[in-house]
């Protein structure tokens, strides 16, 4: 590496911008730190793209895009967690999945119903939920 190169690329490159900081982090195999090395010289430059109106309505978009996508995923699973089998209904150009009601898996339901009781009504952690239902999971398969 050409010391020019270094000097882009060493640690102490991260209080010159943002931009140098993004590079190094990916040019370099992961590790637990470069997360925070990114984040924390990173957060005052996002701060002042909040104010400029334009960079702030983009910004609410593509995380409208990243929620949409998660809620998506999330339905997917939980459809073909708790039912045996789907088909396919259409309309002219729209198609959708839908689940066979007579195939669901009354544990896939009472585990589901759980983790809503714990999370919405009890407000318990996040990780101790998801340990609650991975253990009440992994003892349906055992027993």
């Amino acid at each position: 590496m050409s010391t020019s190169a270094h000097t882009v690329f060493h640690p102490r490159a991260f209080r010159r911008t943002p931009h140098r900081c993004a590079i190094w982090s990916t040019r370099r195999r992961p590790r637990p730190w470069h997360a925070l090395s990114f984040i924390f010289p990173g957060a005052p430059y996002v701060e002042r793209l909040r104010h400029k109106i334009a960079i702030s309505a983009a910004l609410t978009g593509i995380t409208a895009a990243v929620v949409g996508v998660i809620a998506n995923l999330a339905l997917y699973f939980a459809e073909h967690t708790m039912f045996a089998r789907t088909f396919t209904w259409g309309w002219g150009p729209f198609s959708i999945q839908l689940p066979e009601t007579g195939t669901i898996s009354p544990i896939a339901l009472v585990i589901t119903v759980a983790a809503l009781v714990m999370t919405f009504v009890l407000e318990w952690p996040m990780l101790r939920i998801l340990g609650i239902c991975a253990v009440l999971g992994v003892a349906t398969v055992l027993l």
